[in-house]
């Protein structure tokens, strides 16, 4: 799965695409919600 990761504060530069995420599995009392389409907002 592929995941747009930050792993800092900054702006739009501290954005990375990790294309080997692992895919995170829900706990108990937890839903885990499929994304099929999102876009950050836009970074000044």
């Amino acid at each position: 799965m592929k995941a747009l990761q930050i792993k800092q504060y900054g702006g739009k530069d501290v954005l990375a695409l990790n294309p080997n995420a692992t895919k995170p599995a829900a706990g108990k009392g937890q839903v885990l919600v499929e994304v099929h389409g999102a876009k950050p907002r836009r970074c000044l």
